[in-house]
């Protein structure tokens, strides 16, 4: 597939809100900041980062992290937990499991990037997904253990069928911080996206810990 530009989505999230529903999540007068750069906490190269834990070459970390390299594509499996829809909009939960590659563990992100497209190694459908919240920490990624995110997709029921210009797609993709190209996931037959990429109906929560292997620390 053309590799995606990667564009965060937040001014349009309000109006995406009044539509759903849902309510407004606070946002930065100027819009969203990168993970890589939440606190401007600088380390010994000039680079900054989420929490102001500074490695040695200046790299930093989230909530004492130090040394642990950014999980990406290939570091996790995306797990469907389950849906629920209701006024118009779906919300679809997700686990993020660290694959047990004998890697070692990996820093996620507290927010993720995510887009619609029609198949595995596909093209992009509409627009990129919106951030629905301000994002969390970084935090470490054990084997085995998983992250959690969710999905609210709108129903292009919800917007004038010429604007939204509806089609069928086939899955995401989710982007860490650490990639270029992201991770699929299929979402099954007949999901209905907008294909306007004027028309901002996807959002992501914020990436948070979900379920730690008890053996892990072991």
């Amino acid at each position: 597939m053309n590799t995606p530009t990667r564009t965060v989505l937040i001014a349009g999230s309000a109006l995406c809100a009044l539509v759903l529903g849902a309510p407004v999540a606070s946002a930065d007068a100027t819009g969203w900041t990168d993970p890589t750069d939440e606190t401007g906490a600088t380390g010994e190269t000039g680079e900054t980062g989420a929490t102001g834990a500074t490695g040695e070459t200046g790299e930093t970390y989230g909530t004492g992290a130090t040394d642990v390299r950014d999980c990406g594509k290939g570091d996790i499996k995306i797990i469907e937990e389950g849906r629920d829809s209701a006024a118009g909009t779906t919300a679809v939960t997700f686990s993020l499991l660290r694959i047990d590659d004998g890697a070692g563990p990996c820093l996620m992100p507290g927010q993720l990037d995510l887009l619609w497209v029609d198949g595995p190694e596909g093209e992009q459908v509409g627009s990129w997904a919106y951030q629905w919240e301000e994002p969390g920490e970084s935090f470490v990624l054990e084997p085995l253990d998983t992250a959690t995110f969710t999905l609210y997709h709108a129903n292009p029921d919800n917007y004038d069928p010429e604007v939204c210009q509806p089609v069928n797609a086939a899955g995401i993709e989710v982007l860490l911080a650490a990639d270029v190209e992201g991770t699929y996931q299929g979402m099954g037959t007949d999901q209905l996206v907008c294909s306007n990429p004027e028309i901002e109906g996807t959002g992501v929560s914020a990436v948070t810990p979900g379920w730690t292997d008890p053996d892990a620390a072991s």
